[in-house]
């Protein structure tokens, strides 16, 4: 396959042109698709999935999901490094999505499987959506741990920990 990888005018990620249907296959099953490795490795296996060949502290399959060049540390020629970016513009940065473990390319801060739209917490996994109360904010960022009506030191620490004081 003949493909280029030059990025996109509006900054959004790289366009690759001269993709095949095959080329969206992942042959080796390392996460990358095989157009990906061949655009940027030249082959469908020499790219490794945790390397990091360009050193801006993002993985190569990091660089992939965020549509970033994973030979070049500033992909846009903005003067910032792609681990700074954020690609899913949600308020987290790539190298912080790739350390939390959340999908850098998707607007799932926590990564729970709930896209931020429709999730009752955003902070905190919480696939099930468990609102106790029915007041739309998910069980997980109550308060409370517990559902007593009382408000006890582990309640209050919780608190703290998602909206510190400001003074």
């Amino acid at each position: 396959a003949n493909l280029t990888a030059v990025p996109r005018g509006d900054g959004t990620g790289l366009q690759i042109t001269g993709l095949s249907v095959d080329d969206a296959l992942d042959t080796d099953g390392d996460g990358m698709p095989d157009f990906f490795e061949l655009a940027f490795f030249g082959t469908i296996t020499d790219g490794d999935p945790d390397g990091n060949d360009d050193d801006d502290n993002l993985t190569n399959l990091t660089e992939f999901y965020t549509g970033t060049n994973p030979l070049v540390t500033d992909t846009f020629s903005n003067g910032w490094s792609d681990d700074y970016l954020d690609a899913d513009d949600d308020g987290i940065s790539n190298i912080n999505e790739q350390y939390f473990g959340s999908h850098p390319a998707l607007m799932d801060t926590d990564d729970d499987g709930v896209g931020d739209a429709c999730d009752n917490c955003r902070q905190l996994r919480n696939s099930n959506q468990a609102d106790v109360d029915h007041d739309g904010v998910g069980d997980a960022c109550e308060a409370g741990p517990d559902t007593d009506e009382y408000t006890e030191e582990a309640d209050l620490e919780l608190l703290d920990r998602f909206f510190p004081p400001r003074w």
